[in-house]
């Protein structure tokens, strides 16, 4: 379950925020691997949007822009720069005639948006412990909010 932000919180992370004096942004993975990171996070929203169904995971993340020859995301794919919309609009076509008649582009989206949420939660956690105690922030920002 989802905290939604309410204007109290955001009240209080605007003052957290006030004695920030420095941002180090982490677009290279330098701090946080992309790679180790995002490659488990793609793998398990394939493999829950395919149903368990390994062949066709495979079939998503290819078409998302997973190089499995490479082992490497194609730079600008929906994998990389997209969002969960995204994903779920190139993905659901690709699906088999009965999945497709059973989940909708939005079943999708929100089904890639828990993967992704769960997944980057230690992150979140630890942006706000670094909120609370530092007067700088890490930003590991290699795409959009997981799925913004």
């Amino acid at each position: 379950t989802r905290v939604m932000a309410t204007s109290t919180s955001m009240d209080s992370l605007s003052n957290r925020l006030q004695g920030i004096k420095g941002v180090l942004l982490d677009k290279d993975g330098t701090l946080v691997d992309y790679y180790k990171t995002w490659t488990t996070l793609n793998n398990m929203a394939a493999i829950e949007v395919a149903q368990g169904d390994e062949d066709l995971a495979q079939i998503l993340l290819k078409a998302g822009g997973w190089c499995h020859r490479e082992r490497k995301f194609i730079p600008g794919s929906a994998l990389v720069a997209g969002n969960c919309n995204d994903l779920a609009k190139l993905w659901h076509p690709l699906l088999p005639p009965s999945m497709q008649a059973e989940c909708t582009v939005q079943s999708i989206e929100e089904a890639v948006d828990d993967v992704f949420y769960e997944g980057t939660s230690e992150f979140t956690y630890l942006g706000l412990l670094i909120v609370k105690f530092a007067s700088a922030v890490v930003l590991w920002i290699d795409i959009e909010s997981p799925c913004g």
